[in-house]
């Protein structure tokens, strides 16, 4: 019974863990998205400037 109590245990955190790093990529994902598509010259914290002008590429047409 103690093996069970720890294997189930391990595999709550696990998934709390595995959905907690989804969670802070798809927010940091969308930082840089929103960066990119404004069009706002602000970006070098997020991206370097080739990721930018691939993302933005109305600023390539320009």
């Amino acid at each position: 019974m103690k093996g069970k109590k720890q294997m189930l245990t391990l595999a709550v955190l696990f998934v709390t863990a595995y959905v907690i790093f989804g969670v802070w990529i798809a927010q940091d994902t969308k930082i840089i998205l929103e960066k990119a598509m404004s069009g706002v010259p602000d970006y070098s914290h997020y991206m370097n400037q080739t990721a930018f002008q691939t993302i933005n590429l109305q600023s390539n047409v320009e």
